[in-house]
């Protein structure tokens, strides 16, 4: 699953190239939020990745970056 801020909702093509750069096959869950300001000043776009690794659901850890 992703959730991707940005503080520019013009920057979503962008993302959306980024994204198909690294994910190939199917894609995960995604949400897309425009914000005001990120936490770190400069910064204009902000991606939460979660994932399980593993065969399955229940054979996987869960994994936050």
């Amino acid at each position: 699953m992703l959730r991707i801020y940005l503080t520019d909702i013009e920057e979503k093509a962008m993302v959306g190239r980024a994204g198909g750069e690294v994910f190939t096959g199917e894609l995960p869950t995604s949400t897309l939020v425009e914000v005001s300001a990120l936490v770190e000043r400069g910064l204009t776009v902000e991606v939460e990745a979660q994932g399980i690794i593993g065969a399955s659901s229940n054979a996987g850890v869960e994994v936050s970056a």
